[in-house]
């Protein structure tokens, strides 16, 4: 199976471009790099869909643009999470994800 690349985060050291408490992911580089203004020596990395997911399943929170939500809506079912989106100050759509609770049913 292929290696879904959802899109890119950006980091510099320790540092990691959130939106608030979650992390930025980018479906473009380009698009990225508009976000990049006071991070010097910034890297920017791919994000697959594995890879977040498994930060979603460790408490992670992320925030995609919307290409980089509608690759993760084609693979994930999105009634396990919690999704919410706004527009930020450049115009562009965010959606923002965490792992939803689980509901246990008992017969």
């Amino acid at each position: 199976m292929n290696k879904v690349i959802i899109g890119f985060f950006a980091q510099s050291g320790d540092a990691a471009l959130c939106e608030g408490n979650s992390l930025l992911v980018m479906n473009k580089k380009k698009r990225l790099k508009n976000y990049l203004v006071g991070m010097p020596n910034s890297q920017m990395s791919k994000v697959s869909l594995h890879e977040l997911l498994a930060g979603l399943d460790s408490g992670g929170e992320y925030c995609l643009d919307e290409p980089a939500f509608q690759l993760f809506e084609e693979y994930a079912n999105l009634h396990y999470f919690n999704i919410s989106s706004h527009t930020d100050q450049k115009g562009i759509e965010l959606y923002t994800i965490s792992l939803g609770e689980m509901m246990l049913f008992s017969s």
